[in-house]
């Protein structure tokens, strides 16, 4: 399979999981042991913290939602300019913060790229999974106004810039819930692993652990 490890060391992002509520926390704790069942007694690291080329959860956020916001604005810029769409409430705001990301701002949150994912392939050498929220919570409700829903998007952006920053592959599996609400786990792994996330998934699948997802018919 080209050179693709086996899963090995499961990892857990420490940092991560402390920024998110108590019982969402305790929930995917619960779930991480189902997962260690299957790759063996986690390691718990800090993926943010000193080691790592750019310190601390908010710093990665800041560098990806900068990069991110700059370069949709430069792509999006005439045709938004031109045409002056009709964009939902928080669809516009972040335009017009997106707009607002100057060249300087740009260019220094594009020198951590490439460290950041560096150091992220190191951390996750020879077939490591990390397990990570796969959000903040269980999600919004439909039909949410922006003040329900921006805390969310906001709390999420320092869980989704990992996999951003690394060009991670990244799964989530559905095997937690919260007050009978789908609360999913993430689980990560250096670039080009993706079949190996597919296969810790079938494995979980075939250990009765993650239900299979039934569509239904027509």
């Amino acid at each position: 399979d080209g050179g693709m490890h086996a899963p090995g060391r499961l990892l857990v992002a420490d940092d991560v999981f402390s920024g998110i509520p108590e019982d969402a926390r305790d929930v995917l704790a619960d779930a991480i042991g189902e997962v260690s069942g299957l790759l063996g007694e986690a390691e718990h690291i800090e993926v943010a913290g000193q080691d790592a080329p750019l310190r601390g959860l908010d710093s990665w956020a800041w560098a990806a939602r900068t990069v991110w916001g700059g370069e949709a604005w430069i792509e999006h810029r005439a045709w938004i300019e031109a045409v002056q769409p009709g964009f939902g409430s928080g669809v516009a705001a972040r335009f017009a913060a997106r707009a607002a990301v100057s060249a300087a701002e740009l260019a220094d949150a594009r020198t951590h790229w490439a460290p950041v994912a560096a150091y992220l392939e190191e951390v996750l050498a020879d077939g490591a999974v990390l397990a990570l929220p796969a959000a903040p919570g269980v999600a919004p409700l439909a039909g949410g106004s922006d003040d329900d829903i921006e805390p969310f998007r906001s709390a999420n952006e320092p869980i989704g810039c990992i996999a951003g920053l690394g060009g991670l592959p990244e799964i989530v599996v559905p095997i937690a819930n919260l007050d009978g609400l789908p609360l999913g786990l993430g689980l990560a792994a250096a670039r080009g692993n993706d079949e190996l996330l597919f296969k810790v998934a079938i494995a979980l699948c075939d250990a009765g652990v993650v239900a299979p997802v039934e569509i239904p018919d027509e």
